[in-house]
């Protein structure tokens, strides 16, 4: 089983208060210092005040009012799983950092706490206490308190107050952390809850969004499968069709399959790339510049391109089919999001390890944030209205060209247009 990592914040020389003594019978007496960390606390608790990041503050705000070491252990079904300690990496922390996540052996401290769901004090820790575990490894506590923090009847956590030296921990600081306990308790069982919360927000947020992708992909096909229908209809009802239009036919036919073809290979990718499945390529030698001259035939037809591909353009180390997946994308995109009219152009060059290849528009372009979430799944931007699409292009197109060893990057100015950059590979990686 994994071991779980102890949360730490930056260290430095433990002092809080200033320069308090915690030398035996001088700790800090607690009394309105704990009370306004009470009301604190109940503070947070009540506002629902970012409980996670309360929940991390707490032992540096328990540690600087008592003037002692302090640890809070998050425990699931008795499981101790992680820590919160202040000062960062103290001696209790750093006990216990390899025995997370894991059940604290029977008799030990922290196991009567978990059992009995009370404090146990030790004023002055004995060489033969057991806080965790019983194997005997050195740990320099010399006075010890544990509370349990229970919430809604089962415990959540537990304080640790510790010191190195001997009865540094009295009964009045006892006696005052018990109520500091309770409060705790609720702030864990708050954190876990927002946990849930989110949790099932967040799933449902990913239900509706499925909805939206499947009645998006619906949409998208509906037109190409009217075409293809269409023309499979015409050429049985006419048997005398001239041949340019019978040609024209099968044209448009065969432009609507391919059409069809990059929206069921996006929706798969997206499968794969939910399921946690990696892209399925086969990089080989790839005529870069064949493969934009082949799109340049099956979408030039909705506007010309202006490409400029210099005929000695080395290949590039892809999967021919995937390149074309990507820069079919890119090219539907710069059509769809432009004016009718406005160029689209496509420029190729190659570098010493890499081929480039830019697609760019003349569209309304998009501000920083807009292209940063361009790339997210299901992400269509506020100027697409009624344009068709899935929202996955860009997301899937990445994926697809990083499996590869490339890169898929953009710029955009608002009112001037986008840029989309693929830099490929020109040799397979080494190694």
């Amino acid at each position: 089983m994994a071991r779980a990592a102890v949360v730490a914040r930056p260290g430095h020389s433990f002092r809080p208060n200033g320069s308090r003594d915690t030398r035996a019978g001088n700790a800090p007496t607690p009394g309105a210092a704990t009370g306004r960390l009470a009301i604190e606390l109940r503070r947070h608790i009540e506002e629902a005040l970012a409980p996670d990041k309360t929940l991390q503050e707490a032992p540096r705000w328990v540690a600087e009012t008592l003037g002692l070491p302090v640890a809070i252990i998050l425990v699931r079904d008795e499981i101790l799983e992680r820590v919160f300690d202040w000062p960062a990496q103290g001696a209790l922390a750093t006990h216990l950092t390899p025995l997370l996540p894991g059940a604290p052996d029977e008799g030990t401290v922290l196991a009567r706490v978990l059992k009995e769901k009370r404090s146990v004090h030790v004023p002055v820790v004995g060489a033969g206490l057991a806080l965790f575990d019983r194997s005997g490894r050195p740990l320099q506590v010399h006075s010890l308190a544990a509370f349990p923090l229970t919430a809604a009847g089962g415990t959540a956590g537990l304080l640790v107050l510790h010191s190195p030296v001997p009865a540094a921990i009295g009964p009045g600081v006892v006696a005052a952390v018990e109520d500091l306990a309770a409060l705790l308790g609720l702030l864990v069982a708050n954190a876990r809850l927002r946990q849930v919360v989110s949790a099932m927000q967040s799933a449902q947020e990913d239900a509706r969004l499925r909805e939206e992708l499947l009645a998006a992909l619906s949409h998208d096909m509906q037109t190409p499968l009217a075409v293809l229908l269409g023309s499979v209809k015409a050429l049985q009802q006419f048997d005398d069709l001239a041949p340019k239009h019978r040609a024209g036919l099968y044209e448009g036919m065969a432009r609507r399959g391919a059409q069809l073809q990059r929206l069921v290979e996006q929706f798969l990718d997206y499968s794969r790339l939910e399921a946690g499945r990696p892209i399925e390529a086969r990089p080989s030698s790839t005529d870069v510049g064949a493969a934009i001259a082949r799109l340049e035939t099956d979408l030039g037809w909705r506007r010309p391109l202006e490409l400029a591909v210099p005929p000695d353009l080395p290949p590039a180390f892809v999967d021919p089919d995937r390149l074309n997946q990507v820069l079919a994308n890119l090219i539907s995109n710069a059509l769809k999001f432009s004016p009718v009219g406005s160029p689209i152009s496509v420029t190729a060059r190659a570098a010493e390890d890499e081929v480039q290849v830019v697609v760019e528009d003349r569209g309304r372009g998009m501000s920083p944030s807009e292209l940063e979430e361009a790339f997210l799944k299901f992400h269509r931007g506020s100027g697409s209205g009624d344009t068709p699409g899935t929202g996955l292009g860009l997301y899937v197109s990445r994926a697809v060209i990083e499996a590869q060893g490339g890169q898929l990057t953009g710029d955009s100015q608002l009112g001037r247009g986008s840029r989309f950059t693929l830099t490929l590979p020109r040799r397979p990686p080494s190694g």
